[in-house]
């Protein structure tokens, strides 16, 4: 309840709609987190905004086991981080490997292993760049990609590539 006086109060207000959807997506406010993220998209966002809200709306979608719709916003989410990466590495890299690593999970819960396997290998590209960088936050994001790289090979009864994966 006063989350809507909170957006209604500012409903062109980027920053304060989101974070009253963050909010809404922590609490399992499924409909109205879709529906805040959805109004953010009518507003006129820079690129990193729109990659930003739907990578939000690809959550949602996620969180609801709505796999198809979850894979075309983080879709739509990449199309975007990636040119933006390739200008600005630092500050969108980590954007991109987590939209990427967020596909994967999605693509390997659907047993589409072709498309599985190119966003875990981008992904874990880019965790071992981001890794260099600042080891104390990407270890663990490395660690658990090439372990669902590893589950990966695993069920697509490649063992001895699910055991360099798992080993590493």
């Amino acid at each position: 309840m006063y989350y809507r006086m909170a957006v209604n109060m500012e409903p062109c207000d980027f920053d304060n709609v989101s974070e009253v959807a963050s909010y809404c997506l922590r609490e399992k406010l499924f409909d109205e987190a879709r529906e805040l993220y959805n109004s953010l998209l009518r507003l006129p966002l820079d690129s990193c905004k729109r990659a930003d809200t739907f990578q939000a709306l690809g959550d949602v979608y996620r969180d609801q086991n709505r796999t198809a719709r979850a894979i075309t916003y983080y879709e739509s989410a990449k199309d975007i981080y990636k040119p933006l990466a390739k200008y600005c590495r630092q500050v969108y890299l980590p954007d991109l490997a987590r939209t990427l690593y967020n596909l994967s999970i999605l693509y390997f819960t659907k047993k589409d292993f072709i498309n599985g396997l190119s966003c875990f290998q981008e992904t874990l590209d880019y965790y071992i760049e981001l890794k260099e960088r600042e080891p104390a936050t990407y270890t663990d994001r490395l660690a658990h990609t090439y372990y669902r790289m590893g589950m990966l090979f695993f069920e697509m009864k490649q063992f001895r590539n699910a055991r360099i994966y798992f080993n590493d």
